[in-house]
C-alpha cells in the first residue's frame, strides 16, 4: 500500500514538473492571423472598420445576450469614438481604436482580464477583383507565467474561432450596407 502511495506521489510530481516544464518552454506570447475574402466594395468594407459601433457590432456576436448588453461605447468630444469596454461574468476589456487608415484598415489595443493581458493588433484589406482581402493579425502577452504557458495554445484556438465568426460579421454588415 505504501509503495503504490509513493508510486502515485512521485508520478504526480513527474507529471506538475513536466506540466511546469512546457508552460515554461512555451511562453505566454501569442499570435493569431485569419484571412477571409468578402463580396463587398472596400467603402463598405471600410465603413465597417472605421466605425468603432460598428467594430463592436461585428467583433462580438449581436445574438449572444453576454455581450448585446455588455459593451460600452464611450464618447470622445470633438471626434467619433475610439474605445469601447465589455465586461461580463466570463470576461472584461477595452478596445481602443489607435489609427483608422483609408484605404487599408485599422490598428488597435486592446486590455483584457482587468489589463493583466495586451494585446495589439489590425485588420487589413486589400481590393480584390470581386471585392475585398483581409487579414486580421492579433498579438500580445497572456502573463500569469509560467501557467500561461500552458493555457496559450487553447487561446489562439479560441481567438482564431472569435475573429473568423468576426470577419463573416463584418463581411455580412459590410455586403448588406453596399449599394
Amino acid at each position: 500500500m505504501r509503495r503504490a502511495l509513493r508510486l502515485a506521489l512521485a508520478a504526480a510530481l513527474a507529471a506538475g514538473v513536466l506540466l511546469l516544464g512546457v508552460g515554461i518552454g512555451r511562453g505566454t506570447r501569442w499570435q493569431v492571423v485569419v484571412e477571409a475574402d468578402v463580396d463587398a466594395p472596400p467603402a463598405a468594407v471600410q465603413a465597417q472598420l472605421s466605425d468603432l459601433t460598428a467594430v463592436a457590432a461585428w467583433m462580438f456576436d449581436p445574438n449572444d445576450p453576454t455581450f448585446r448588453d455588455a459593451v460600452t461605447i464611450e464618447a470622445r468630444p470633438g471626434g467619433p469614438p475610439r474605445r469601447f469596454s465589455w465586461d461580463t461574468p466570463e470576461t472584461n476589456g477595452i478596445f481602443t481604436l489607435v489609427s483608422v487608415e483609408p484605404n487599408q484598415g485599422i490598428t488597435y489595443e486592446m486590455e483584457m482580464e482587468d489589463g493583466a493581458a495586451h494585446a495589439a493588433g489590425s485588420v487589413r484589406w486589400t481590393a480584390t477583383a470581386s471585392g475585398v482581402h483581409l487579414v486580421w493579425t492579433d498579438a500580445g502577452d497572456l502573463g500569469m507565467w509560467p501557467v500561461g504557458g500552458l493555457l496559450t495554445p487553447i487561446l489562439e484556438a479560441s481567438l482564431r474561432d472569435h475573429f473568423a465568426r468576426g470577419l463573416d460579421r463584418l463581411a455580412a454588415r459590410a455586403a448588406a450596407a453596399a449599394p
